[in-house]
């Protein structure tokens, strides 16, 4: 697995080892990290704020 993706899951909750389908995995959680990352990562290397927001708008995601 990808490192930047373990990083995030074991931030949700990801042991591993341990089958993904685990009650103490926060699903919308890892959903929403992996979405706030790739806005940072369009943030980084394009600065496109209204691409940002609308992304963030898509999915139900308000700043943290």
């Amino acid at each position: 697995m990808n490192n930047n993706i373990l990083a995030l899951a074991e931030r949700c909750g990801y042991v591993e080892g341990v089958r993904w389908a685990t009650e103490d995995f926060d699903v919308e959680l890892f959903a929403e990290l992996i979405v706030l990352e790739c806005c940072e990562q369009t943030r980084e290397w394009s600065n496109d704020h209204y691409s940002i927001d609308i992304t963030k708008a898509h999915f139900g995601i308000n700043e943290q």
